[in-house]
């Protein structure tokens, strides 16, 4: 089965070096859904993966959506449910890659994602997270 490829253009993280991590929230860069020309009907699927992640102890990982209607002021998407539970790194939904699909309705223009690293600082790892169609 072939993957949807990441378009550059529509990139939260691209190999973003997870070391970087501290147990603190990491906050992607922002995509605008206007210039992504996101439509109702086929909003996108994000797509988080992380490869090659180590940890000081026991890291988790709470993945979250945010938007915003200036690209300054975020809010968590939160009616959709949008938000994972804790997950320790090293769980089997890493290493598949995390997928979800936006809302069709109700975001405003930019979106971002929230990634807070709880118990343990990550140690090494890529992060990759995109939106695709």
């Amino acid at each position: 089965m072939r993957g949807k490829a990441f378009d550059s253009s529509a990139m939260f993280f691209a190999a973003f070096a997870a070391s970087t991590w501290t147990v603190t929230t990491q906050y992607s860069s922002s995509i605008d859904l206007k210039a992504a020309d996101i439509d109702e009907f086929n909003p996108g699927t994000v797509k988080f993966v992380m490869t090659g992640a180590t940890s000081g102890g026991s890291a988790t990982i709470l993945l979250a959506l945010q938007d915003s209607a200036d690209n300054s002021t975020f809010n968590a998407v939160t009616p959709m449910g949008i938000t994972s539970a804790a997950i320790a790194f090293d769980d089997a939904q890493w290493r598949d890659g995390l997928r979800f699909t936006l809302p069709m309705t109700g975001l405003r223009r930019y979106v971002r994602l929230a990634v807070t690293v709880g118990t343990a600082v990550l140690t090494a790892g890529v992060v990759n997270a995109g939106l695709v169609k």
